[in-house]
Parts: structure tokens; C-alpha cells; sequence
């Protein structure tokens, strides 16, 4: 029998017992019978009509997470790196109601937690790549070419439009890794001291900062944006 049943059948015997008992002792028991009932069967019907299946709120094309940064290359990621990814992919996603099962280097299982809550199961792909720590990289210069009659406000604004494409030119030039997510990375620009300083929007990826210190040099000729100084 189930607990819905059970609970019918309860409230069923006590208006029983209320027609059996004189007319005083049955106060205790008229809290309402009927609205129990009717209480009960909203509850049941609230969780069937809100129960989400994994499959309709994770769809096909949230199930590539893309990439996932360990520590290690043999490593696979943690339950938390997952959860938070599904999280940045699908806003709605109650990740207190889910877990993550069979968690391998390539793939995982996503299940219920809250069985009243989601229903279902899905599997997930992803690729681990090992996090890189650009707090290991060394200090790096470069030149960069501008108009010579370039004023401040311009040579300021080239600065902001330009800093991440100016690092990962440094980076690729340098070959500091094999390859790099320019939307993974910001920059802070220190104008007084002439220093471009890189860190990560996405610290599953990459953490820690580095700095490139640049020397402006003016040219009637731009072919060449900078000039590395090493």
C-alpha cells in the first residue's frame, strides 16, 4: 500500500471513530478531515506535475562540457568541477538535487539526488587537460610600435582594445603551452609602470597571474605590431 493510501485510509478510520465516540470526545478529532485528504493529494500532485527528467533539463547540447582542467593528465575531475560547469552551461539547474556517478577521465553519469525533484539519469562528456599555473612564467617584455603622433587618450585606448591580443602573441611566441583560450583570460594594465598583467576568468583552467612589462616605441612604419625584448 502506499504512503498516500495509507494515509487515506487513517483519516477514513478516525471520521469513523469520531461517529462511535460521544459527542465530547469528538472535538479533538474534527481538525478538518476532509482538507487532509484533499492536502495530501495536492502534495502528491505538485510533485508529479514539478518533477523535471534530467533528460529535458540537461538536452543533447549541454552534454559536452567541453574542456575540464586536473591537476594531473591521469586524473579525472571531481564532482564539484562538474556540478559547476552544468551549473554555468544551465542557469536553472539545481545542483543540490543531482550527483555525479561512474566519473571517469572522459565521461560521467549524472543522476538524481531528489527523486520528488528530477527523474532520470544522463551522461555527460568532457576532456581533461592538465591546469596550467601561469604563476610559473617568468616576467616577459616586449616592444610595441606606435604612430609617433599617437596621443595619450589613443595610446591608452589602443592599450585596453589590445592587451589580450598582445598576450597571446607573447604566449604563442614564447611557446610557454601548446595552446591557449583567449576567451579564458583577462588582463589588468598598469600604465604607470607599463605592465600587462594576464590571469584566468576560468580558474579550471589556468590559474595564478603573470606579467608582461612593454616599452612603447613610435614609428611612422606599423607593419610590425610589437617586438619581443628578451
Amino acid at each position: 500500500m502506499s504512503d498516500n493510501s495509507k494515509r487515506k485510509s487513517f483519516i477514513a478510520f478516525m471520521a469513523t471513530l469520531i461517529v462511535l465516540l460521544p459527542a465530547g470526545f469528538g472535538t479533538v478529532f474534527l481538525l478538518n478531515p476532509p482538507l487532509e485528504i484533499e492536502d495530501v493529494e495536492k502534495e502528491e500532485n505538485y510533485k508529479k506535475k514539478n518533477k523535471k527528467d534530467l533528460k529535458t533539463i540537461i538536452s543533447e547540447k549541454y552534454r559536452n562540457l567541453g574542456v575540464i582542467g586536473t591537476h594531473n593528465d591521469d586524473q579525472s575531475p571531481t564532482e564539484n568541477q562538474i556540478k559547476n560547469l552544468l551549473k554555468s552551461k544551465i542557469n536553472n539547474l539545481n545542483i543540490d538535487k543531482i550527483k555525479i556517478t561512474d566519473i571517469s577521465q572522459d565521461d560521467a553519469k549524472i543522476e538524481s539526488y531528489d527523486n520528488n525533484f528530477y527523474t532520470g539519469f544522463v551522461n555527460v562528456t568532457y576532456k581533461i587537460i592538465k591546469i596550467i599555473d601561469f604563476s610559473k612564467f617568468d616576467e616577459m617584455s616586449v616592444e610595441l610600435k606606435i604612430d609617433e603622433s599617437s596621443k595619450p587618450e589613443e595610446i591608452n585606448k589602443m592599450l585596453e582594445e589590445n592587451s589580450i591580443k598582445i598576450s597571446m602573441i607573447v604566449i604563442i611566441k614564447h611557446k610557454l603551452f601548446e595552446e591557449i583560450n583567449p576567451e579564458k583570460i583577462k588582463t589588468e594594465i598598469d600604465k604607470t609602470n607599463q605592465i600587462i598583467e594576464i590571469s584566468s576568468n576560468d580558474e579550471n583552467i589556468y590559474t595564478g597571474k603573470f606579467k608582461i612589462r612593454y616599452s612603447l616605441k613610435r614609428v611612422t612604419d606599423l607593419n610590425e605590431i610589437i617586438n619581443d625584448k628578451k
